[in-house]
């Protein structure tokens, strides 16, 4: 199972100063109500938009958005 978690950037976050203001991490969980491996796939987002569409490539089946 994948999970996508979208957390909103602060300003402080180097990120930042490019334009971006999401985080998005795909999170794999490998049997059900086991733990959730973060294993580097992610991207820095501008918008709900670009992290719907790098969300859709991952298809993920679970979204967590954090702010």
């Amino acid at each position: 199972m994948k999970i996508a978690v979208i957390n909103k950037l602060t300003p402080e976050h180097p990120a930042w100063k490019h334009g971006k203001r999401l985080d998005v991490k795909i999170f794999t969980q490998l049997y059900p109500n086991g733990p959730q491996y973060y294993c580097g796939n992610g991207k820095y987002c501008e918008n709900m938009e670009a992290a719907k569409t790098f969300i859709a490539e991952e298809a993920p089946d679970k979204i967590s958005f954090k702010s």
